[in-house]
Formats: C-alpha cells, structure tokens, sequence
C-alpha cells in the first residue's frame, strides 16, 4: 500500500476560487491606500481568462492627476527549492503603451502584508510584458541562490501613476503560478 498526502498552494490556476474575489486561502490582497476602489479579483469572463475558465485580474481605475497605485496579489509561503524559479502565465488587455509597470516582489519576514520590505525579483514594462498585449506568454524568473530553502512570499504588484485627470494604465491578468526547480543544462557532453 502507498499514500501520499500533499498541503501545497502551488502551482495555482484559480480555478478552484470563486468569483469574483475569493482568493484560495492564504493569499492576500493589498494596496498602497492610492485608488482602493479596484483590487485584483478572480474574473471568469473570458478576455482577461488566460487558461481554464478563471484567472487572477486586476482592471484599471481612475486614480487622480499624479497618483501613484500600487495594487499587490500576494502569496502564501511557499519554500523556494535549490535552483528555484517562479513560472506564471500574463497578459494584458490595452493596446499600446500606457505607462504601467508590472513586478514580482519577494519576502521572507514574518508578515505576508509588510509590504515596505518586499524586495524587487523582476519588473517589465508594458512593451516588456508581452510580445503581443493581448496573447499570453509565460513568464520564468530565477530565484536568488539566498532564497533556496527559505519559505518566501511571493507578490505579484501592479504600479501606475496616472499623468493625466481621466482613466488609463493597464490591465493585468495572470495564471498558472507555480515555483519549481529549473532543469540545468547538460555538462561536459560528449560523442
């Protein structure tokens, strides 16, 4: 007889979150104060879905002339293995550049909601994000060799500071969130 029992939070497609704002549980949804009236959410409409039927969304709102939001979709603990790296699907939904920026930040403390003392792993640009907006593509980025073995946050924030009195910034959906341990390239091959 075998049995094995498993308690992880990845990899996460959401698919088991109910719409529009049940998060699994452990994952946090915070902000910066700027523009509170919009948060990501679990959305089932099929523009911003990546795969499946539901995604992690956030939509844009209108935050004032030369406001700074920043909008966070943390998860829970999650210990990074040796040669560690984040993959996750993304997209947008706006043609064109609109001047936001998208992150994936990293913490180790004690609090998933210290948000001050996250630390940057990536950060891409619109025209960075995705080769074509609206088609999604994943993301990979390596862990540091200091978090292999350490349980680590990992956020997921989207930053924009609106240059103008009307709406604009970027939509972002993102999906099929997993930690796993990259394959390395085979070493002293030969014939």
């Amino acid at each position: 007889f075998y049995s094995v029992v498993g308690y992880s939070q990845f990899p996460e497609n959401f698919e088991t979150s109910t719409v529009p704002n049940g998060f699994p549980a452990e994952w946090l949804v915070t902000d910066n104060g700027t523009g509170t009236g919009i948060s990501w959410s679990i959305v089932n409409n099929p523009t911003p879905v990546i795969n499946g039927s539901q995604s992690a969304y956030i939509n844009r709102e209108n935050i004032g002339l030369g406001n700074t939001s920043q909008d966070w979709l943390i998860s829970p603990l999650k210990t990074i293995p040796t040669n560690g790296q984040l993959r996750f699907a993304t997209k947008q939904s706006l043609p064109g550049d609109q001047g936001t920026i998208f992150q994936v930040r990293i913490y180790s403390g004690t609090s998933q909601s210290d948000i001050q003392n996250y630390t940057l792993l990536e950060q891409w640009t619109e025209a960075e994000l995705n080769n074509i907006y609206n088609v999604p593509e994943e993301k990979v980025v390596d862990f540091p060799t200091t978090s292999f073995g350490v349980p680590t946050y990992i956020a997921f924030v989207k930053i924009f500071t609106q240059p103008t009195g009307a709406v604009d910034g970027e939509r972002w959906s993102i999906d099929d969130i997993n930690v796993v341990e990259k394959c390395l390239n085979p070493t002293n091959l030969g014939t």
